[in-house]
């Protein structure tokens, strides 16, 4: 795990792998980075939240589990 910003809060990232997707509810993107392997989450999150049509891409393959915000 990586620092998340320098704060005060104590909190970590979540490598993103196969399974740290497949063990939460869902996945909340409020950012998008080129960083980050979409495809990986679209494969395996449960229930995808995309506020910046991030995963515009994957809509087919995922159906009802990306939820446009």
């Amino acid at each position: 795990s990586r620092p998340t910003r320098k704060t005060d809060l104590g909190l970590t990232s979540v490598d993103l792998t196969p399974e740290s997707l497949s063990v939460y509810d869902a996945v909340l993107i409020v950012t998008d980075h080129r960083a980050f392997d979409y495809a990986l989450v679209a494969e395996h999150a449960r229930l995808v939240v995309d506020s910046r049509d991030a995963m515009r891409g994957y809509r087919a393959q995922m159906g009802a589990r990306l939820v446009d915000a």
